[in-house]
């Protein structure tokens, strides 16, 4: 069964907080099961806060960018301090 991919927007709030649970339960599980997999998540996460630093806006633009992959339309960009 293939789903839609918009399913997702009629999702209710007791389905999402029943989806997140789910997937805390797995990661803990994994976490549990093997600890070295903890250490390696958290030097990857630590290694990507180094990366991005100082690079918030520009990833905050390029994902907007991606986002509109297919937009047709005139994209316009504003930043105000």
């Amino acid at each position: 069964m293939t789903e839609n991919i918009n399913t997702w927007k009629v999702k209710s709030l007791e389905d999402w907080e029943y989806w997140l649970n789910s997937e805390l339960t797995k990661a803990e599980n994994v976490y549990k099961e093997d600890p070295d997999r903890l250490i390696s998540s958290y030097n990857r996460e630590q290694s990507h806060i180094k990366d991005y630093h100082g690079r918030e806006l520009l990833e905050l633009i390029q994902n907007a960018d991606d986002a509109g992959i297919n937009f047709t339309g005139e994209s316009k960009l504003k930043i105000k301090s």
